[in-house]
């Protein structure tokens, strides 16, 4: 009994090591590791001088997988050093495994040793793994004995900050600020349908049909005649049926949050439910930012934060309720400045009185600066307008001055075709080297279409046709008479007597 007593108190304890036992011994490396996303382990991205470089020392023991956009494996051929965000670059020295069994494989790190890629290696191991996505691997690594030494990972180049590695073409290609929509124009501007879901979002006109729970006015223009996109109004669609639409890819600001602001309508509490998710552009990651199925009586305004800090990109997505004539709808989409990655070169409007329109401000070295106007024609204009994602820019008389405290940047910027991608690929002065003659009474402002020849300010679309249709009449009247001139002096040539008579 007493040899009882004192045993009892290691009772608990051999059941927590025996539990930890049996969870190490059943645990799959495939679905128990941790994430390493770091683009800078590319074997193919060179150390730049003065940049951190990366330490593994403070990696703890266990399961990882690489998810970086450059490669998720550990390269098998000897790296330079400087190169993989790190001085001494550790590569593997072994095929990668082709069944699911775990396998032992020596690293090897690169000291620069002259005809000795590998001075110093250790074991690790790697188990190849397979899930929905396809093939990858994880690697049950070791922190390294000192630095800087870090596990490279991927062979793909990086891409410059701002830039996304475009997949289709196998090359980096720059973002920007996504230009905001209010669905006037046909189509659904720079969103693009959702194919894996179960019907699409339509474009609807205000008061041109009449399917019961529609909004009768847009938001936009606040009366009918106005276009939104809604879900829901068809004979195919069933209950619970969803519909997505998916933004460009956002590079988003990495000092301040990034927004974006909708609006949208749900008459009734059967209607449905509307979600705002983001996808990791690198990952396919999802997650729900912002939900709603509140009932509202008009268009209702939400603005949804996004705490992401790599690429994304937002899908809007609308699930149909059970009820009967369920619909939903939305409008006027638009995006907060810091949901573009400040690079140089980078432009945004500032102080307009309108999204599409304000003062021309521009990012070099750190900071938001103007252009002086010396030298500015429309054609720059339009080279400054397409780079945020419009067609065009068209003349404005209003003139946004920056407070005292921005500086000016640029000068005489010319650009000569408006095919150029970018406003700093025209001809200008250096950066920071700008006239006397400026101040920020010049500074540029614009305002950007999607028409690139938008109608006169304040003509509906009923008074633009009956232009036409006036200016067609006079044309044919002009027509009509010059020909009937022409007849009358003819016929008259051919009556009058001949001198012979």
């Amino acid at each position: 009994m007493r040899y009882m007593l004192r045993c009892e108190p290691l009772v608990p304890l051999l059941l927590f090591i025996t539990v930890f036992v049996q969870h190490t011994a059943w645990a799959d490396p495939c679905t128990d590791y941790q994430e390493l996303n770091q683009a800078r382990r590319s074997a193919a991205a060179e150390v730049d001088s003065g940049s951190d470089l990366l330490c593994d020392n403070t990696l703890s023991k266990g399961w990882y997988r690489f998810i970086s956009y450059v490669g998720g494996e550990i390269p098998t051929t000897c790296v330079e050093p400087y190169h993989c965000g790190t001085q001494v670059p550790i590569w593997m020295n072994g095929t990668l495994p082709t069944d699911s069994t775990v396998v032992n494989r020596t690293v090897c790190p690169n000291y620069g040793v002259p005809g000795n890629c590998c001075p110093f290696p250790w074991n690790i191991q790697v188990k190849r793994c397979v899930d929905t996505q396809g093939v990858f691997y994880v690697y049950e690594l070791v922190p390294t004995t000192s630095c800087s030494q870090a596990y490279c990972a991927g062979t793909l180049r990086l891409c410059p900050d701002g830039e996304i590695y475009d997949q289709s073409n196998g090359d980096c290609r720059e973002t920007r600020h996504p230009a905001p929509c209010n669905f006037e124009a046909i189509g659904t501007c720079e969103w693009r349908q959702m194919t894996s879901d179960d019907t699409d979002w339509t474009s609807q006109t205000a008061g041109a049909t009449e399917a019961p729970n529609l909004p009768l006015v847009d938001n936009t223009l606040g009366k009918s005649g106005g276009h939104f996109l809604s879900v829901g109004d068809g004979a195919r669609i069933q209950p619970l049926d969803t519909a997505g639409i998916i933004s460009p890819v956002i590079v988003p600001s990495i000092s301040r949050p990034c927004n974006m602001t909708l609006h949208y309508f749900l008459p009734r509490q059967d209607a449905g439910s509307l979600y705002v998710l983001t996808r990791l552009y690198n990952t396919g990651v999802e997650r729900t930012a912002w939900h709603s199925n509140k009932t509202t009586s008009s268009w209702e305004e939400a603005t949804v934060t996004f705490v992401e800090r790599e690429a994304f990109e937002v899908i809007i997505q609308g699930g149909i309720g059970n009820g009967k004539d369920a619909v939903l709808a939305i409008d006027d989409i638009s995006f907060s400045w810091d949901c573009v990655r400040e690079v140089d070169g980078s432009v945004r409007l500032v102080d307009g009185s309108r999204f599409d329109e304000g003062r021309v401000e521009i990012y070099y070295n750190h900071r938001w600066g103007t252009i002086c106007n010396i030298g500015w024609t429309q054609t720059s204009a339009d080279v400054v307008c397409a780079q945020l994602g419009y067609r065009a820019s068209v003349w404005t008389d209003s003139r946004y001055p920056a407070p005292n405290s921005t500086p000016i940047l640029l000068d005489e910027v010319i650009c000569n075709s408006r095919n150029e991608s970018k406003i700093t690929d025209c001809r200008t002065k250096p950066w920071e080297n700008w006239s006397p003659l400026c101040n920020h009474a010049r500074d540029v402002s614009v305002r950007c279409v999607d028409d690139p020849t938008p109608p006169p300010a304040g003509l509906t679309s009923g008074a633009i046709i009956a232009i036409a249709v006036s200016t067609t009449v006079v044309v044919v009247g002009v027509i009509i008479a010059t020909v009937l001139i022409i007849k009358f002096k003819t016929t008259k040539h051919q009556r009058k007597p001949s001198p012979d008579t």
